[in-house]
C-alpha cells in the first residue's frame, strides 16, 4: 500500500515550529472481568534517535519565543536584563497525561534496549515556562492545567533506562463500574529546560514540543488525543477471537514501508485493515457487544491471514516533507463466513515523522 496525495487530501496539517521526539506508533485497549475494574491499556512505541543535552544562550534583550539550535529548538522565556543567561536543555520526551477524574493509574513500565522499569509518575502541575525578571529573577508560570473533570499526572523515563533505540511503554489505567463511559484520554509532549538563578540555583520548566500548549482545553488534534470506550470490552468472534493491531518497532519515518500488523485473527474468516484519519466520537454498533467502528474509515484493504492468525499490511510512506506530523489510524476487522458476523479490534495510531 502506498500513501497518496490524494488519500491524504482531507487530513489537518499537525506539524508545528518544533520537533515532534514522541511520534511513533500507539494503541489503546480495554480489558477486565465482567465484574470489577476494568482496565484501560496505553501502550505505544517509538525509536529513540536523539539523548542530547543542549547548552546554549539566551541573549539580552531576546523577545521571547522560539529559540536553540537549528537542529533543537524549544519556547524560551523574554530575557529583559542586559545580560546573556545560559541554559540547557534536554532532548528528551517526559509527557503530562489527562486522565478523567476517578481513573486510577494502576501500573507505568517502560522497555528500553538496557532493560525494563517503572516509568517515573509524578503530578502533573508543572510549568510550561517561565517568567525573567529585569533584576535577572526567574519565576516558573504557565502550569499545565487540566480541563473540568479530569487530573493530569507527570510521566518520564528513568534516567538508568535512558538509550537510543526502540522504546516501549505500557500505561495501564483502572476504571471503577461507576466510571464506565466513553472518554478521552490526552497527552502532551514536553523537553527540560533549565536555567540558573543569580544564587546558581537551577529553575527548569517543561516546554511543550507537540502541541504548542499547557491548557489541556486547546488539546484536540488526533496526535494527542484518544478517545477510549470504557462501557464495554474486546469484540469476541464465533470462535472467541479477538482481533488486534500490533504496534510495529519502526518510526513512520518518510520513505519508510513500515508493516501494519494484526493477530488473533480467525484463519477461517476474512481480514481487514480499515484506514481512517481520525476517531469516531462515539462508537458505531456493527455486531455483538464491542464490536463497534471506531475510526472514519478513508479505506479498506483486504489482508490474507495465515494459519496462525496473523496478517500484515506493508505502507510505504512516500517521501514528502509536508506529511511530517499527520496521524493514520488502523482498525482490524473480521468477516466470519459462515455467520456473517462481523468481529473489529481495536484502533492503532500512527504519526508520520521526518
Amino acid at each position: 500500500m502506498l500513501l497518496s496525495n490524494k488519500m491524504l487530501g482531507n487530513l489537518a496539517l499537525l506539524t508545528g515550529l518544533l520537533p515532534s521526539n514522541c511520534a511513533g506508533t500507539g494503541r489503546v485497549e480495554v480489558s477486565g472481568p465482567i465484574i470489577g475494574d476494568w482496565k484501560v491499556g496505553y501502550t505505544w512505541v517509538k525509536e529513540n534517535k536523539d539523548l542530547v543535552v543542549v547548552t546554549a544562550t539566551l541573549p539580552p534583550g531576546f523577545p521571547g519565543g522560539v529559540g536553540g539550535t537549528p537542529q533543537h529548538q524549544v519556547l524560551l522565556p523574554a530575557n529583559p536584563t542586559e545580560h546573556p543567561l545560559e541554559y540547557e536543555c534536554r532532548v528528551k520526551d517526559p509527557i503530562i497525561l489527562q486522565i478523567p477524574l476517578g481513573w486510577q493509574i494502576d501500573s507505568a513500565t517502560i522497555t528500553t534496549p538496557l532493560g525494563t522499569g517503572d516509568v517515573i509518575v509524578g503530578p502533573g502541575a508543572v510549568p510550561s515556562m517561565l517568567t525573567i525578571g529585569a533584576d535577572g529573577s526567574l519565576a516558573p508560570t504557565n502550569f499545565y492545567t487540566p480541563e473540568p473533570g479530569y487530573q493530569i499526572f507527570f510521566l518520564d523515563c528513568p534516567p538508568a533506562l535512558e538509550a537510543l533505540g526502540t522504546i516501549q511503554g505500557t500505561l495501564t489505567l483502572l476504571v471503577p463500574p461507576s466510571e464506565r463511559r466513553i472518554d478521552k484520554i490526552k497527552v502532551i509532549e514536553t523537553w527540560k529546560v533549565t536555567f540558573l538563578d543569580a544564587n546558581g540555583d537551577a529553575v527548569e520548566y517543561f516546554a511543550p514540543i507537540d502541541p504548542l500548549e499547557h491548557d489541556f482545553a486547546n488539546v484536540d488534534d488526533i496526535a494527542h488525543t484518544f478517545v477510549v470506550d470504557a462501557t464495554t470490552l474486546a469484540c469476541v468472534g464465533p470462535t472467541g477471537a479477538s482481533p488486534r493491531a500490533e504496534l510495529a518497532g519502526i518510526d513512520w519515518n518518510l520513505g519508510n514501508t513500515v508493516p501494519v500488523n494484526a493477530s488473533h485473527l480467525d484463519p477461517e474468516a476474512m481480514s481487514f485493515l480499515l484506514l481512517g484519519w481520525d476517531e469516531l466520537a462515539a462508537p458505531v454498533l456493527v455486531g455483538a457487544p464491542g464490536c463497534s467502528l471506531r475510526i472514519a474509515i478513508a479505506d479498506v484493504f483486504y489482508v490474507p491471514t495465515a494459519d496462525d492468525g496473523t496478517a500484515s499490511l506493508p505502507v510505504a510512506v512516500p517521501n514528502d516533507a509536508t506529511l511530517v506530523g499527520w496521524s493514520l489510524l488502523f482498525q482490524p476487522v473480521q468477516l466470519d463466513l459462515s455467520t456473517s458476523a462481523t468481529v473489529t479490534g481495536w484502533p492503532l495510531k500512527a504519526r508520520i515523522e521526518p
